[in-house]
């Protein structure tokens, strides 16, 4: 795999949506932590937003889409992505059997559990975003699959997965300032999802997976398409925003009005029935809108109509 194709995703971070992201929850996490005791909710919160983040821009990586997510509304949710709580739920069980096994089989056991379960890490966020469900990011079956399908990518994953987590922990050791480290670990995080997500979406064909960019989706979208088919719906479409018929009629409704007040006839009556016939071809061509002007124009005629309407009751 090209080297080039790999960077881009370590820049994307530094996107407009995510750099937006990084400072709104900057200011806002500096407050929290400097509120001690009293701060450490709004620290949960802040910290369950930004994992839930990641994880719906990994899948838009992983997906191949060319704009990056905002925060919505539904991520705010805090039971509505569960990911999150699953990956610390395996780092924490992963430490748990690493620890015993240090202290029940010896040192060497449980740091050779320890370095696996740290490799095996990233595929494990992987799996969280390709697979069915979260308990595919704990079969080792799985874990092996994705890292033989990836080959090498997975050895620059795992330096780059790492290599950030270890500079995260170097960066809050090392750096005064409260809201630089702050900025850099959160850049950092979004960088590595990043990553994960474009080493997925790179070997989506060695992993067999049914992930397309948009221009390839939109190509096999082209080829599946019955022509027939769609020239006759973009003929109803076309037919059903047709508003030629609606301005004649009112033309002529105009014109007939006119005649009918330039006469010297009893005329009360026929000028109501015209004023009907108006108003039902305004409501047509009111449904018919789809710009916002001849929307406007429609509402302002439909007005003028019901003055016109309330003057002709007035005529025998």
């Amino acid at each position: 795999m090209a080297k080039v194709y790999m960077t881009r995703y370590l820049l994307m971070p530094f996107h407009a949506t995510p750099l937006i992201l990084v400072a709104i929850f900057t200011i806002v996490w500096a407050y929290a932590i400097k509120g001690g005791v009293f701060g450490i909710p709004a620290d949960i919160i802040l910290a369950s937003w930004f994992s839930k983040y990641c994880y719906v821009l990994l899948d838009s990586v992983v997906a191949g889409h060319k704009e990056l997510p905002v925060l919505s509304v539904e991520m705010l949710n805090p039971v509505d992505e569960q990911r999150p709580l699953v990956q610390a739920i395996i780092v924490s069980l992963g430490f748990i059997a690493s620890w015993w096994l240090y202290h029940s089989v010896g040192p060497v056991a449980g740091l050779m559990l320890g370095a696996l379960l740290v490799m095996a890490l990233p595929a494990t966020v992987a799996l969280l975003a390709i697979g069915d469900s979260w308990l595919h990011a704990l079969s080792p079956v799985a874990i092996v699959r994705l890292v033989k399908g990836m080959g090498l990518t997975y050895f620059g994953v795992l330096v780059v997965t790492l290599g950030g987590m270890l500079l995260v922990v170097t960066l809050a050791l090392t750096l005064d300032s409260l809201l630089l480290t702050l900025v850099l670990a959160q850049l950092l995080f979004i960088a590595m999802f990043c990553y994960v997500g474009g080493a997925v979406f790179e070997s989506r064909i060695d992993l067999q997976l049914a992930t397309r960019t948009f221009d390839e989706r939109l190509a096999e979208l082209k080829g599946q398409v019955d022509q027939d088919r769609l020239e006759q719906e973009v003929a109803l479409l076309l037919q059903r925003l047709d508003v030629d018929e609606e301005v004649d009629r009112l033309g002529a409704h105009v014109e007939e009005i006119r005649r009918i007040i330039a006469g010297s006839e009893p005329a009360g009556r026929r000028l109501d029935f015209l004023m009907q016939e108006l108003n039902r071809e305004a409501n047509t061509l009111s449904s018919k809108s789809q710009d916002l002007e001849t929307t406007r124009a429609a509402v302002d005629m439909k007005v003028l109509i019901e003055q016109l309407r309330e003057q002709v009751q007035n005529i025998e």
